[in-house]
């Protein structure tokens, strides 16, 4: 790649391709380096936008990473990645107004990724807005991927309302879907009231399988 820029200095794809080698080498600064002379040359270029971003977040520059996700806005003004990227940023900043906003935005653009509509749950939680919580992960129940965990947030919601018996029902299908709910529902000291009426499998703890996930290194932050 290195070989292709010095042949042809507008070729900024082979250059994307030295900062996202950089930043998988760890050299991070380098690659921080190359990608804002990038984005001097070529704004436009979303992926360096998001690489940039990424990499600032992941080193807690949260600021920095804002500033360069609201920048590529300007050339793509109905990007679900960078909404999305920039609602974890002010989730990062506890800035959960202009999150929500962002989280919103992209579940606008996009309803069949539902990783902002759990994020949105997650914040109305947060502030105790339950009814809020509960629209947003009961739309997340559509997703196989984050059904589990909507079930589980779903219990902890009925909890905090003091509906026992629909908390227990929720955290009972979490765990159905998902063994690993086993040993986080005992563990959540919300649910000590109802412990004893989980419908826990027999199962020996070698048996409780990772937890599969497609979220970011981000994501899961």
């Amino acid at each position: 790649y290195v070989i292709a820029v010095d042949l042809n200095k507008k070729d900024y794809d082979s250059y994307y391709k030295i900062s996202y080698l950089l930043n998988e080498l760890d050299k991070k600064e380098d690659a921080i380096i190359m990608l804002n002379n990038l984005l001097s040359k070529k704004p436009e270029y979303i992926n360096a936008t998001m690489l940039l971003g990424d990499i600032l977040s992941s080193q807690e520059r949260y600021k920095e990473a804002l500033n360069v996700y609201t920048n590529g806005l300007k050339y793509s003004p109905n990007n679900y990645d960078l909404y999305y990227s920039m609602g974890i940023v002010y989730t990062m900043l506890n800035d959960f107004p202009n999150a929500k906003i962002c989280y919103e935005k992209a579940a606008t653009i996009n309803s069949l990724l539902y990783h902002a509509y759990y994020s949105l749950g997650q914040i109305n939680l947060i502030e105790m807005d339950l009814d809020e919580a509960e629209k947003y992960f009961t739309k997340c129940l559509e997703s196989k991927e984050h059904e589990a965990d909507a079930y589980y947030k779903l219990g902890k919601i009925y909890m905090l309302r003091g509906d026992h018996d629909n908390a227990v029902k929720f955290v009972n299908l979490a765990i159905e879907l998902d063994n690993n709910y086993i040993k986080i529902a005992n563990q959540e000291p919300i649910f000590i009231p109802v412990k004893s009426k989980f419908q826990i499998p027999i199962i020996d703890e070698e048996d409780i399988k990772p937890r599969k996930t497609t979220y970011t290194k981000k994501e899961l932050k």
